[in-house]
């Protein structure tokens, strides 16, 4: 009925990492581009995968698994790679308050419900447009705590 609001973060940057709000998007090269041994012409688009980078197996070890705890040890100073929600200058000015809404619903969850999932939670079986949502929704079971 209680878990840390650190563990909550872990748990937040797990799923954002494995079911990114957005499986990636398209930008313009407003300049020639240089990306390792490519040339992106100017004017060109360039479409990038949040959903495949969160599973770089150089960076997230058995990148497939729901692992919380890669947060508090191998990936500790790796949160800057996930980017469900942007990154740098043009992340998502949202994401503090997305953060603590999700931590305040999910602390009350936790505290006044016990749940159990009818199917297995790691399906695979993702519909990725217009944002990366289950395509049939899980079946669980809430009972009063």
């Amino acid at each position: 009925g209680e878990i840390s609001k650190k563990d909550l973060s872990n748990i937040f940057q797990e799923i954002v990492r494995l079911w990114p709000p957005f499986f990636g998007g398209l930008r313009v090269a407003k300049s020639q581009l240089d990306l390792g041994n490519f040339q992106v012409p100017e004017g060109y688009g360039i479409f990038y995968a949040n959903y495949l980078a969160h599973r770089d197996p150089s960076v997230f070890a058995n990148p497939e698994e729901f692992i919380p705890e890669r947060w508090e040890g191998a990936n500790a100073k790796d949160k800057g790679k996930i980017f469900g929600f942007g990154s740098g200058p043009h992340a998502c000015v949202g994401r503090n308050l997305m953060e603590n809404v999700m931590h305040f619903v999910a602390s009350k969850f936790v505290k006044s419900f016990k749940w159990e999932h009818l199917e297995d939670p790691m399906d695979r079986n993702i519909k990725c447009l217009p944002v990366l949502r289950p395509r049939h929704l899980q079946p669980m079971i809430l009972s009063r705590r």
